[in-house]
């Protein structure tokens, strides 16, 4: 049994795409200058730089 999306959802993922691509096209090199091996490692570093920030 498939999953369907809603119109709006479908709207939603859409514009997200489009959005990724761009970005994409203006910043080829994007990386992530913080340092990580697993996904909650990237939270967690997240978190605590932008607390350092404040």
């Amino acid at each position: 049994m498939g999953r369907t999306l809603s119109g709006s959802r479908v709207a939603l993922v859409r514009r997200a795409r489009r959005i990724d691509r761009e970005l994409a096209l203006l910043h080829p090199d994007a990386h992530c200058e913080l340092e990580f091996t697993t996904p909650l490692e990237l939270a967690v570093a997240t978190i605590l730089s932008a607390q350092c920030t404040d």
